[in-house]
């Protein structure tokens, strides 16, 4: 959750090199950190992307699904789709 954030500015290795700061045992309190604010925030945080997600996704294939379904004749929704 946070960890991957602060990743990008705190820790600086041969996969992120363009970190501006360099603290290499920071990791391990992110880490911790990290996993004190998922157990406090974890579930409001995955209802607020999950909604976000559905409001940017939902529908957005329908109507290629009614085409294909049209020109296939297959049964896209007995198939989840």
């Amino acid at each position: 959750m946070l960890q991957r954030r602060l990743d990008r500015h705190f820790l600086r290795d041969d996969v992120n090199q363009s970190a501006t700061f360099s603290f290499p045992s920071i990791a391990y309190y992110l880490r911790r950190l990290d996993g004190v604010l998922s157990k406090c925030f974890g579930a409001r945080c995955d209802a607020i992307l999950q909604k976000h997600v559905e409001d940017r996704c939902c529908g957005i294939y329908a109507q290629s699904n009614a085409q294909t379904i049209e020109l296939t004749e297959l049964p896209l929704t007995d198939l989840g789709y």
